[in-house]
C-alpha cells in the first residue's frame, strides 16, 4: 500500500510541476490578450468616431447621388469585361486597324485598366484590397522591452551550415531583438547561420548585437539600404540556401522547416516565399499578383489569413523580400538583387522574374508563416523617406520586363486565374474524410492518387464530405504539397460549393460508393463541362458478399445486393472508373458489361532495409482495425495459426502493428503476442522482421498490407483473396496458403530457410519497382486523362530542365535530420584533461556568461518558465524553473539547479531526464527490432512511462530495489525487484540499460558497471546519470557495507526515493575515475557527455550523461 502511495505522489508531484508551467504560460498569453484586446477597443472606437464624422458631413450627403452612379457604372463595365478580357482585346485591335494613332490607343488602353481597378463589388466578394497610398496600414504595436519568459538571443556556432539567414537592419533594436528571439525558438532539422548587417543604424543595434553568441554581425560604415546590404550579406554566406528576413518580423515555430523542406519536395522551385501576417491577425500576403501595368496586389490583403484560398503551396508572381529563400548559387547565378533598385522597392519582384526566366518556378508556401510589422523601418508614407522610392522603381520594373508583362491579366481582372498563374486543369476530389495515409489502406490509395495529380500542372482542391474538419497533421500535409483543402467553418457545404464554383472544374474525381451515392447527382448539374471519374478504392459488394458467404449472414449478403446496385448506378453516370486490381476490371467486365474500367495499383517505392536474415526475427501483420477484415484475420491468425508454428519454433513473436485495435484484439497480448497500435514509421520495425503474413478471409482489392512489406524487402505469407490482382508469382514473389496447417507450413519454412528468405525479399523488391513505381502509374493516369481529352502538357524538356537539389548538393539538406550532438549542443570528453581543456575555451565561457545573465533578469522571480522545444516530447513547451533542489544565491542573484529543474510542462521530465530520454531515443532509432529489450533501474517514475508508451513494440523492462531478502525479479504489487549488484537477466540478453541517479545509492558500484556489461548484447549501451563532481580526478567513498552493518566514512547524505519515504543513502561521490571504472570492467567506449541548448531547455554544467557502449558482434548477412 505505501509504494502504491509513494508512486501517486511521485506522479502528482511531477503532475504540479507540467501544471505550474503551464499556469504561467497562461497567465503570460492572458496578459498579452488583454493588451491586444484594450488596443483594438482603442482602435475601433477612433474608426466609428471617424465614420460617423464623415458620413454625418454635408460634403459626404450632396455627393451620394454621384457615387451611387459611379458604383452603377464601374460595375456594369466589369460585368461586361469580366466575362471575357476579348471585348476589351477587340478596343485595342480596332486602334490598331483603324490607325488612330499610339496616343488614341494608349488613351484607351488607360481606360480598361482603370475600369477593371475600382470595383468596391469586387474587393468585398475577394476580401482582396490593392495597395494605395492612401490606404491606411495597420498599426504598429511597439514590442515591449526585456525578454519575458524568453532566454536571451543564442546561436549555436556551426561550421558548415546548410542555411544563411540575412537580416539587414537600419536601428529598431527591439524589433531585431524579438526577430532574433523567434529564430532561436524555431525548430528545424536544418542548420543554419544568422547573418545581421547592421546598416549604419543610428542606435544601440552594433553594441547590443555584438554581444549575442553564435551571430555573424557584418556592419556598413555608411547606410547603404535594403538592396546592398542583402547583396552584401550574401557574399558572406557560407550555407547553400540563403533565406533573407526582415528585422520587423517574427517567425514561426516551424517557418524555416516548411521554407527549406519545399526545395526538397518540389525540384523544380527556384524561390520559395512565406505566407506574412499582421500583428493583429489579419492576412498581409500569401504571394503576389503581377498585372500587365507592372502593378502589384498583395494575394488575400486584410483577409481571414485561415481561408483555405490562401493556404496551399502554388505558384506566385513574385514573394516580398520580407521572408523569401532562393539557392545561394542561383541567386548570383541571375545577378542577385538588382542595384538599380537601390536603396529599395522591386527588388524582390524583379528577382522573382528573374528566377523564373533562368526555368525555375516562383512558390508561395503559406506553412512558413511570418508576422510582419510592416513599415517599420522604411515607414509608410510614400511620398517621403525609403519609401519614395517606391513608385519610381515601379517605372524601372515596368521598363525592364515590358514584354514579359504583356503575357499577365488586365488589373483586377480574372482573379482565381492570376492567382494560380500555370494552371492547366482544374479537378475537384470528393473523398469520406481527409486521407490519414499513415493510419489505413484506403487512406493511402486516396494520399497517393492525390500525389498524382499534383504531379501534373493542375489545381486540386480536396473536399473531406463527411465532416469539413481541418485534421492535424493530415490537412496541412495536403496543403504543403499544393493542394486546396477546404474545411469549416468557410466550406459546410458540397452542394453549395458546387453551386459557386462547378463551373471550374475540368474534371470531378469521387472515391467511394458512399460519396457517389450522396454528391454524384450534384456533380452533374452544376460542373457541366467536367469529367466525373469514380475510384471505387474496391469493389465494397465484393467484399460484403464475401463476408457474408463466410459468415453465412443473409443481412450482409442483402447489404451486398444494395451496395452493388448503388456501386453500378456510379459507374453508369461516371466517365472513367478506377480499380485497383486486375481480377476487379474483370469482374465488371465480364459480369455487369461495365467497359470504361481503369486498373490503378498501387503505388509504393522500394525501401529495402539493412539487415540480413540471420539480424532479423518475428512476424508482422500490417493494417488499420477500422477495417473489419483486419480484425478477423488476427483472430483467425492468433487462435488458429500461430499455435502451429510455435509448436516448432516456441520462441517466435507475432507482431500485430496498425491504428485503433480494439479491445477483442488488444486482449490478445501476451508474451509471443505484442500488440504495438499505430507505429508512426514502420521503417525501424519492419527492417528487424523477418517475415509477414496476411491472413485476410474476405475482402477485395488490393491489400496494401502486403504491398507495404514487400517494398520493405520483408517476404509474406498470404492467402488466395490477399493476393487477389495484384499479379504476384506463387512461390517466386510471395507464398501462399488457404488452410491453417499449410498456412503454418509455409510460415516456418520462409521463417528458417535464408536462402528462400533471401530470393523472396528479393524478388518481392523487384516486383514493386516494375509494378508500383510512382512513374510508371502517372503514365497510366495519363494515357487515361487523354482518353477522356484532358491534355496534360508535359513539363519543360521532359521534367529534367529543373534541379535545384544539385546546386543544394554539397551539403547535408537531402537528409532526415542533424546529428542529435548539434541540435543539443553536446560536447564529449573522454577524461578529466579534455573537460579541463574545455573549460578553457569561449564557448564554454560565453555560455556560463550567458546563464548569469539570464539568471540575472529573473533574479526577481522565485519561479518562472523557459520556452523552448522538449526532444523527447517533440512538442513546443515551457519549462519550469523554481528555487528548489539547491539553488544558489551569488552576488545577489539566484542561479537555479539547472540540473533537477526545467521541467517540461507536457511529459513532465526535467533537463536530467530528458537528456537521458533523447540520447536512448536517437540510438533506438537506428536499432530498434522486433526483440530489442531496454531495462531502466527505476519503475515508478515518468521516464520510464514515457518510454513505455513511446516504444510499443520495445520490450521496456523497468525495476525497484524493494527488498534485500528478495530473489532478482520477483514482481510485487506490479513492481519488479532487481538488485542491480546481482542482475537477474541472462548473458547478452538486453539492447539499452538506464540508470537514473541509481549508482551512487549502491555499495559496490563497480559490481553494478560488471553486471550492465554482462547482461548487455554486443553492440548495447548504458546510459547513466550520477551526481558528478568534475572538479575531482577520484571518486570518495562517503559509506560502505561491511559485515551487514553501513559504516559511514563522511557525514551520511539522502537523496529521495519514490517508493521509500526514508530515502535512499548515497554511498559515492563521483569523480573522473569512472569512466576507467567502466572501460575496466569490459565496456569498449566510455564518455562523459554535456548538453546544451536554449532552444531545447538545456542549461547548466551539471548535468552529465555518461555513456559507455560494448563493440558490435560482426554478422554476416545471409
Amino acid at each position: 500500500m505505501l509504494i502504491e502511495k509513494n508512486q501517486e505522489i511521485a506522479g502528482l508531484l511531477q503532475s504540479l510541476a507540467g501544471r505550474e508551467a503551464q499556469v504561467l504560460s497562461l497567465k503570460a498569453r492572458l496578459a498579452d490578450s488583454d493588451s491586444l484586446i484594450a488596443s483594438l477597443r482603442d482602435e475601433n472606437r477612433r474608426a466609428n468616431e471617424t465614420i460617423q464624422m464623415l458620413t454625418g458631413s454635408w460634403s459626404w450627403r450632396i455627393t451620394k447621388p454621384l457615387r451611387l452612379f459611379y458604383d452603377y457604372l464601374n460595375e456594369w463595365m466589369l460585368q461586361v469585361l469580366g466575362k471575357n478580357d476579348s471585348l476589351g482585346k477587340a478596343l485595342l485591335r480596332a486602334c490598331e486597324l483603324l490607325k488612330l494613332g499610339e496616343s488614341a490607343t494608349s488613351r484607351v488602353r488607360s481606360f480598361l485598366d482603370k475600369t477593371a481597378l475600382k470595383s468596391p463589388q469586387q474587393v468585398i466578394n475577394t476580401v482582396i484590397s490593392r495597395p494605395r497610398s492612401d490606404q491606411p496600414l495597420p498599426s504598429i504595436p511597439v514590442p515591449a522591452t526585456g525578454f519575458e519568459e524568453e532566454a536571451p538571443p543564442y546561436f549555436p556556432d556551426v561550421s558548415d551550415p546548410q542555411v544563411s539567414i540575412i537580416i539587414p537592419v537600419h536601428g529598431q533594436i527591439e524589433y531585431t531583438r524579438r526577430c532574433l528571439q523567434a529564430l532561436q525558438r524555431s525548430m528545424t532539422r536544418f542548420t543554419y547561420e544568422v547573418i545581421v548587417v547592421d546598416d549604419a543604424s543610428p542606435d544601440d543595434t552594433h553594441e547590443s548585437l555584438n554581444a549575442v553568441p553564435g551571430l555573424v554581425l557584418v556592419s556598413n560604415e555608411t547606410n547603404k539600404g535594403f538592396v546592398l546590404s542583402c547583396n552584401r550579406g550574401a557574399q558572406e554566406a557560407r550555407g547553400d540556401l540563403l533565406v533573407f528576413l526582415n528585422n520587423d518580423t517574427e517567425v514561426d515555430r516551424n517557418w524555416l522547416e516548411e521554407l527549406v523542406g519545399t526545395f526538397q519536395k518540389v525540384p523544380d522551385a527556384g524561390l520559395v516565399g512565406s505566407m506574412l501576417v499582421y500583428p493583429d491577425g489579419r492576412l498581409q500576403e500569401s504571394g503576389c499578383i503581377v498585372w500587365r501595368d507592372g502593378s502589384a496586389w498583395n494575394y488575400g490583403r486584410n483577409d481571414d489569413p485561415f481561408k483555405p484560398d490562401y493556404n496551399y503551396l502554388r505558384e506566385a508572381d513574385y514573394c516580398s523580400g520580407a521572408a523569401i529563400a532562393i539557392p545561394k548559387k542561383l541567386f548570383f547565378e541571375v545577378g542577385a538583387f538588382d542595384e538599380r533598385y537601390v536603396p529599395a522597392y522591386a527588388e524582390d519582384t524583379d528577382l522573382a522574374f528573374k528566377v523564373r526566366e533562368a526555368g525555375y518556378k516562383v512558390y508561395v508556401q503559406p506553412m512558413a508563416r511570418v508576422v510582419h510589422f510592416e513599415g517599420v523601418t522604411s515607414g509608410t508614407d510614400t511620398k517621403a523617406g525609403v519609401k519614395a522610392y517606391q513608385a519610381r522603381n515601379l517605372l524601372k520594373f515596368y521598363e525592364k520586363w515590358s514584354g514579359t508583362l504583356s503575357s499577365h491579366h488586365i488589373p483586377g481582372m480574372k482573379l482565381h486565374l492570376a492567382a494560380d498563374r500555370g494552371v492547366s486543369l482544374r479537378i475537384l476530389v470528393l473523398d469520406h474524410c481527409t486521407p490519414t495515409p499513415d493510419r489505413d489502406a484506403g487512406s493511402l490509395i486516396a494520399f497517393n492518387m492525390l500525389r498524382l495529380l499534383r504531379a501534373i500542372p493542375s489545381k486540386i482542391t480536396f473536399i473531406p464530405e463527411n465532416n469539413f474538419h481541418y485534421v492535424e497533421p493530415y490537412t496541412a500535409d495536403l496543403q504543403r504539397m499544393g493542394i486546396e483543402a477546404l474545411y469549416a467553418p468557410y466550406v459546410v457545404s458540397v452542394e453549395e460549393h458546387l453551386k459557386s464554383h462547378g463551373h471550374l472544374y475540368d474534371a470531378v474525381l469521387i472515391f467511394r460508393v458512399g460519396v457517389a451515392e450522396q454528391h454524384l447527382d450534384h456533380v452533374k448539374r452544376y460542373c457541366p463541362r467536367a469529367k466525373i471519374i469514380f475510384h471505387t478504392q474496391d469493389l465494397h459488394f465484393l467484399r460484403e458478399e464475401r463476408e457474408g458467404r463466410l459468415l453465412g449472414s443473409d443481412s450482409i449478403l442483402a447489404k451486398a445486393q444494395q451496395t452493388k446496385r448503388s456501386e453500378l448506378d456510379a459507374m453508369a453516370k461516371s466517365d472513367l472508373v478506377i480499380v485497383v486490381s486486375s481480377a476487379e476490371e474483370a469482374i465488371l467486365r465480364q459480369d455487369y458489361g461495365v467497359l470504361n474500367t481503369l486498373v490503378l495499383p498501387l503505388i509504393m517505392e522500394p525501401k529495402p532495409g539493412s539487415c540480413g536474415f540471420t539480424e532479423r526475427s518475428g512476424i508482422a501483420f500490417i493494417g488499420g482495425f477500422q477495417h473489419p477484415p483486419n480484425i478477423d484475420a488476427v483472430h483467425y491468425f492468433a487462435e488458429n495459426i500461430l499455435p502451429l508454428i510455435r509448436a516448432k519454433i516456441p520462441e517466435i513473436r507475432f507482431f500485430v502493428v496498425g491504428s485503433d485495435p480494439p479491445d477483442e484484439i488488444r486482449s490478445l497480448q501476451n508474451d509471443h503476442i505484442i500488440v504495438t497500435g499505430y507505429v508512426p514509421d514502420l521503417g525501424p520495425l519492419l527492417d528487424r522482421m523477418r517475415l509477414s503474413v496476411a491472413p485476410i478471409r474476405y475482402g477485395a482489392g488490393i491489400k496494401g498490407k502486403i504491398g507495404t512489406a514487400l517494398s520493405y524487402g520483408v517476404p509474406t505469407v498470404a492467402t488466395r483473396v490477399a493476393v487477389e490482382g495484384m499479379g504476384l508469382l506463387e512461390g517466386e514473389e510471395i507464398l501462399v496458403a488457404d488452410d491453417p496447417e499449410t498456412f503454418a507450413e509455409r510460415v516456418v519454412e520462409l521463417y528458417t530457410r535464408s536462402e528462400l528468405w533471401a530470393s523472396l525479399s528479393k524478388k518481392g523488391l523487384d516486383f514493386v519497382r516494375r509494378h508500383y513505381s510512382f512513374h510508371r502509374i502517372r503514365e497510366i493516369l495519363k494515357e487515361a486523362f487523354s482518353r477522356l481529352d484532358l491534355t496534360i502538357p508535359e513539363p519543360p524538356n521532359g521534367g529534367q530542365r529543373f534541379g535545384v537539389t544539385e546546386i543544394l548538393a554539397s551539403k547535408r539538406l537531402d537528409h532526415d535530420m542533424p546529428r542529435l550532438d548539434e541540435q543539443l549542443g553536446l560536447v564529449y570528453f573522454r577524461n578529466q584533461e579534455e573537460y579541463s581543456r574545455w573549460l578553457e575555451n569561449g564557448p564554454c565561457k560565453a555560455r556560463e556568461k550567458y546563464e548569469r545573465r539570464f539568471a540575472s533578469l529573473k533574479a526577481h522571480e522565485s519561479t518562472f518558465v523557459v520556452s523552448g522545444q522538449c526532444y523527447p516530447c517533440g512538442r513546443h513547451s515551457k519549462f519550469l524553473v523554481d528555487r528548489r533542489y539547491g539553488a544558489v544565491q551569488e552576488e545577489g542573484v539566484w542561479i537555479p539547479n539547472w540540473r533537477e529543474r526545467l521541467v517540461c510542462g507536457s511529459c513532465g521530465l526535467n533537463n536530467r531526464q530528458r537528456l537521458v530520454a533523447a540520447l536512448t531515443m536517437d540510438w533506438l532509432s537506428a536499432v530498434i527490432g522486433s526483440d530489442s529489450c531496454v531495462y531502466m533501474m527505476e519503475q515508478v517514475t515518468p521516464l520510464y512511462a514515457f518510454f513505455r508508451e513511446r516504444f510499443p513494440g520495445v520490450r521496456v523492462i523497468g525495476s525497484e530495489f524493494l527488498n534485500p531478502s528478495l530473489p532478482g525479479g520477483r514482481i510485487v504489487d506490479g513492481i519488479r525487484h532487481e538488485d542491480a549488484e546481482r542482475l537477474s537477466f541472462l548473458d547478452s540478453s538486453v539492447d539499452v540499460i538506464l540508470s537514473n541517479d541509481v549508482l551512487e545509492h549502491v555499495n559496490e558500484p563497480m559490481a553494478v558497471l560488471a553486471e550492465c556489461a554482462r547482461v548487455l548484447r554486443p553492440g548495447g549501451m548504458l546510459v547513466l546519470t550520477i551526481p558528478f563532481h568534475e572538479a575531482r580526478a577520484t571518486s570518495v567513498r562517503r559509506a560502505s557495507v561491511l559485515n551487514g552493518e553501513i559504516k559511514h566514512h563522511l557525514e551520511p547524505q539522502w537523496h529521495s526515493n519514490p517508493i521509500s519515504p526514508e530515502g535512499s543513502l548515497v554511498f559515492t561521490d563521483f569523480g573522473w575515475d569512472v569512466l576507467e571504472w567502466m572501460r575496466g570492467v569490459g565496456f569498449d567506449f566510455a564518455e562523459a557527455m554535456l548538453a546544451w541548448s536554449p532552444r531545447y531547455g538545456h542549461f547548466g554544467r551539471s548535468q552529465f550523461v555518461f555513456r559507455a557502449m560494448l563493440r558490435p558482434a560482426v554478422v554476416g548477412v545471409s
